[in-house]
């Protein structure tokens, strides 16, 4: 509850994090095991997993087909004032001239809405772990209430 209550108040203060798949990529699974006939040791099996090939075009798709028009309706809408990439492949494989184009809402034009380089995934595994993360993402969202500009090092 704490999450999602935290997420509607970036929201509805036009701070927006954006993962783009419309759908989960890992499906939850029940932990498999398996004995090693050698060893007649237990092991844990791996999760299955998509093809890796196919998650930049499943981000492109989810992307093109729905979220570009939520966040452009967002934009004309005057309720997005930051958008915040969360995952570094969400970046790769969408590009932040992609998103920037969708928050000009298509007019070419200069926008209200301020793009930053992807965050890491919340599970992504970060040098020096994710408190310095969660610190410049604190200063950037004080940032963006306040008004009073912050440098951030992406």
């Amino acid at each position: 509850k704490q999450k999602l209550a935290l997420l509607q108040a970036l929201k509805d203060a036009g701070i927006w994090l954006l993962d783009t798949s419309i759908v989960g990529w890992y499906r939850t699974q029940e932990q498999q095991y398996t004995i090693s006939k050698e060893s007649l040791q237990m092991h844990k099996m791996r999760f299955s997993r998509p093809p890796p090939n196919l998650k930049a075009p499943t981000l492109v798709l989810s992307w093109e087909v729905y979220m570009k028009h939520v966040i452009r309706t967002a934009a004309e809408e005057g309720k997005l004032k930051l958008l915040i990439p969360i995952g570094r492949e969400v970046e790769k494989a969408i590009t932040k001239e992609r998103l920037e184009e969708a928050c000009r809402c298509g007019r070419g034009g200069a926008s209200t809405t301020r793009v930053v380089d992807a965050f890491p995934a919340p599970n992504a595994w970060c040098k020096g772990g994710y408190g310095p993360i969660l610190n410049e993402f604190g200063d950037l969202v004080t940032s963006c209430l306040t008004g009073e500009p912050v440098d951030i090092i992406s």
